[in-house]
């Protein structure tokens, strides 16, 4: 589980400005391949475990392993078990977090790409990077009436 943190924490993508101030963009795979390999490994040994347990009960009721050995080799398997699934669940939660961050740096670079020399700032401009944008209630305080606005920028995480 240490080693996907120190995974995770790969880029997919770098912005950045050339001696020319043009932007340009550099691509770093994204390692989700680690926790996707990890989650089939982890996947594969739960299974093995199944097959282990019904062997060890196949085992105990034919007489060739006693109820104390077969009680304390289940409860370990079934701790592991319980493990591996908590590590899957973790696992494919950080992958769909790598996947979102990718595809979110991509759309960045792709707008990026597209105004790299804003000489004007257009609404089609101002669309391109904010997301949305929320206007709250007006509220009166002595005298004076204030409204807040919240602006929501695309998101840009990982850079």
């Amino acid at each position: 589980m240490k080693e996907c943190r120190l995974h995770r924490k790969m880029l997919c993508g770098v912005v950045r400005r050339d001696s020319e101030h043009r932007i340009v963009s550099e691509t770093i795979p994204i390692h989700a391949a680690y926790g996707s390999k990890q989650i089939e490994k982890n996947e594969k040994r739960i299974k093995e475990l199944d097959r282990l347990f019904r062997k060890i009960y196949e085992d105990n009721v034919n007489g060739k392993l006693n109820d104390e050995r077969f009680y304390k080799l289940s409860d370990g398997y079934e701790a592991e078990q319980e493990q591996l699934k908590q590590e899957i669940e973790a696992l494919t939660a950080e992958v769909n977090e790598a996947d979102t961050e990718a595809a979110n740096v991509a759309k960045l670079i792709a707008i990026t790409k597209k105004y790299t020399r804003i000489d004007e700032l257009t609404s089609k401009v101002l669309n391109a990077f904010v997301d949305k944008i929320v206007v709250h209630e007006r509220k009166k305080k002595d005298g004076k009436r204030t409204q807040k606005i919240d602006i929501y920028t695309i998101p840009m995480s990982g850079l």
